[in-house]
């Protein structure tokens, strides 16, 4: 995967953290950990172990949007791949 410099600079963000944004957005989402388990090819317990606390958190969505990101986060991390 190929950074953009002008965009990011000597600062290129690692390929993991779209990973972890696509699995973070889907558990706050309330997708089913098996399917997000195996879309990022883990274990359903690898999932729950790394990302347990972005579990039932009611709130998240409404303090993202604050941010403006959400949706838009993954959809930018999917073209970027």
């Amino acid at each position: 995967m190929a950074a953009d410099p002008e965009r990011f600079g000597d600062q290129v963000p690692p390929p993991y953290n779209c990973r972890h944004t696509y699995a973070t957005i889907c558990l706050m989402s309330g997708l089913n950990p098996a399917f997000i388990a195996q879309q990022l090819g883990h274990s359903v317990q690898m999932l729950l172990s790394t990302y347990a606390r972005w579990i039932n958190s009611s709130n998240d969505w409404q303090e993202l949007e604050k941010l403006q990101i959400g949706p838009k986060l993954v959809r930018s991390c999917e073209e970027a791949t």
